[in-house]
């Protein structure tokens, strides 16, 4: 086998396709993620085909990152992989690694760590990668959780229902799919305030940021994504959503990706009232749960969700290392 560093990822486009739908046969396939922000690619190879990489993505908060990582189940190529990753860091006179992060949380990061079946969109891996990493050294950085609540026993709670009634200047739509250009560039706007204080936060183009979505705009319902606009001197801006969708691999169940409100005392009780809608949206469907997905250990969603009897679902990680 041999170990080596490239720039030129684009010529291994197709071995590491390759690779992919060898390793995923009766399951969700991964996609290359964000490649093209990736400064080049380590590869394992026998002498007749590709049996491991990982990208390597710029210095973030003084870590080198590494990202869309796919490997065969064989300690020694996944310790080939990392012993070259080590020694690339090291020449870099970095001596922090962290992953899996495809360049930036706005794209697929963190391992999934439950031996439960993968949700629509969740970033889908080999169960064995957490190990080839700890394997390496690698420790926990940070922890997510997704929770999930059964809706049979749901009683909507009319309190958070009147939540928006004495805001004249808040209003509530949903998400315009048909038409999302506008939509997407408000959003936009608002995530890059309202998420600039969360772990890795790195800013993102208005153009990179729709790409972001763009894929994955055929699969949205409106109904299932809330807006609370404020209007101020003939201006609209959101401040605050809740952005659900339905898992394709499980059509009885709604996944809340996301859900934010701009800080201060004026939007206090906004995230009860999106989720309050949410629930009774998702119980007139027929559905029968609801997955909260990827909250941070600390984040305030957390507590929400065990309001609401969210019970631990899925746990993600990020890992790092100190060389």
């Amino acid at each position: 086998m041999k170990v080596k560093q490239t720039q030129h990822i684009k010529s291994e486009l197709a071995s590491l396709q390759n690779l992919i739908n060898r390793l995923y046969v009766d399951e969700p396939k991964p996609s290359l993620n964000n490649l093209e922000d990736a400064s080049s690619i380590v590869l394992v190879k026998d002498e007749k085909e590709l049996l491991g990489f990982v990208a390597l993505y710029k210095t973030v908060k003084g870590f080198l990152t590494l990202g869309n990582y796919q490997c065969v189940n064989n300690v020694q190529v996944a310790e080939l992989l990392f012993n070259k990753v080590k020694a690339i860091s090291q020449a870099k006179a970095c001596q922090k690694l962290l992953g899996p992060i495809n360049g930036n949380t706005w794209h697929n990061y963190r391992f999934s760590t439950k031996n439960v079946a993968p949700f629509f969109l969740e970033h889908h891996h080999k169960k064995y990668y957490v190990q080839q990493w700890q394997a390496a050294g690698f420790k926990t950085y940070a922890k997510y959780f997704t929770f999930q609540e059964t809706l049979k026993a749901y009683k909507p709670n009319p309190q958070n229902f009147n939540w928006l009634n004495d805001k004249p200047n808040l209003k509530l739509r949903q998400f315009n799919i048909h038409d999302a250009e506008n939509d997407l560039t408000l959003l936009h706007q608002f995530c890059c305030e309202a998420f600039a204080e969360n772990l890795l936060y790195t800013p993102i183009s208005e153009s990179k940021f729709k790409a972001l979505y763009q894929p994955i705009l055929p699969y949205l319902k409106n109904d299932l994504i809330d807006l609370v606009i404020e209007r101020k001197n003939n201006k609209e801006s959101i401040v605050g959503f809740l952005f659900a969708f339905q898992d394709l691999y499980n059509p009885t169940q709604i996944i809340a990706k996301t859900i934010a409100r701009k800080s201060g005392d004026s939007y206090k009780g906004m995230a009860h009232f999106l989720t309050e809608r949410l629930h009774l949206k998702a119980s007139n469907k027929g559905c029968e749960k609801l997955l909260h997905a990827y909250l941070e250990g600390s984040n305030k969603s957390v507590k929400l969700s065990q309001q609401f009897g969210g019970e631990i679902f899925q746990q993600h990680e990020l890992l790092y290392l100190n060389l």
